[in-house]
């Protein structure tokens, strides 16, 4: 067993050593800086090396080696992390993957095997992918996502998988309900935005934008039993949702919340903490790609 171990153990180092190599050689220096950062950073996760190592590679390497295009506008699909992904562009998606399964920023500890979880910004679904497929195959999830091009893709990567228990909502959240315009700059993009909230440094959208129009709804409305998680990445209206949160008294039914905060957004930082503090939350932050705020409910916590 001791020589089993030891055997697997070399084969997980040597590959590992063998994908830094390749991308030295094929000069993608990004993806070496990526790869380290993020294995440098895993202090705790379920997702095995082999795992991600085969993931990382593919997207490091396919795109190099075996396919003839890179047009970001052409879903791809690739088997990886137990799931069948279905993605439009190969570099963005290493930065997600890193986060999501190799640094596993979203990781947390529940008290049951079916915790409750609100999944908002869900993109594509590779959080969600996360939660069911490496931590809580039984949870019960509602899933967040305005872009009707990354909810289209979303409802797909969840059908393919066949997970059970989630639902799909085509919504924005903010702090009031009605139509609101939204910016988006490219298929499959992750930094798609409610327009009234999140701006550009000189005040406007850029160029490359394009305005839609999506329906915004309150999660408070959403809430009808206790929240093991709230995965809050809404692009710039966190401390809007949390404004809701607050004011209509669902936010004490929320145990534990992962929120990333993105600068140029309706509430700044302090705002958010502020919040937290008021309703007994305790956090930490964490710097990294962007800030990643990890709050827990010290009342629920005492209820428990």
């Amino acid at each position: 067993l001791l020589f089993k171990r030891l055997s697997i153990s070399l084969c997980l180092v040597a590959c590992s050593m063998a994908l830094l190599l390749v991308l030295l050689i094929h000069q993608k220096p990004y993806a070496v800086h990526l790869f380290l950062k993020y294995e440098y950073n895993r202090s705790q996760g379920v997702v095995p090396r082999l795992d991600y190592l085969s993931g990382y590679a593919k997207l490091a390497l396919k795109p190099r080696f075996f396919i003839h295009h890179t047009d970001k506008d052409v879903l791809a699909q690739e088997h990886m992390f137990r799931s069948d992904i279905n993605f439009y562009n190969y570099a963005e998606q290493m930065y997600v993957i890193g986060e999501l399964f190799i640094e596993e920023c979203y990781y947390f500890t529940a008290q049951k095997k079916d915790p409750f979880i609100l999944d908002c910004g869900g993109n594509i679904g590779l959080a969600t992918l996360y939660f069911k497929k490496y931590l809580y195959p039984q949870a019960r999830i509602f899933v967040f996502e305005p872009d009707p091009c990354n909810f289209s893709v979303l409802k797909k990567n969840i059908e393919n998988n066949k997970l059970t228990d989630v639902t799909l909502f085509n919504k924005a959240l903010s702090n009031k309900k009605g139509q609101a315009e939204f910016c988006v700059n490219r298929k499959g993009s992750t930094s798609a935005h409610l327009m009234f909230e999140k701006k550009s440094s000189t005040g406007i959208s850029t160029k490359e934008e394009q305005k839609t129009f999506v329906q915004c709804v309150l999660l408070s409305d959403y809430i009808d039993r206790p929240v093991d998680l709230l995965k809050l990445d809404v692009e710039g209206a966190e401390g809007l949702v949390l404004e809701d949160l607050e004011k209509t008294g669902k936010i004490k039914d929320i145990k534990e919340m992962l929120i990333e905060f993105h600068n140029g957004c309706a509430k700044t930082l302090g705002d958010i903490l502020h919040t937290l503090d008021n309703n007994n939350f305790v956090y930490i932050a964490k710097q990294g790609q962007t800030l990643m705020i990890h709050a827990t409910n010290t009342k629920a916590i005492d209820k428990a």
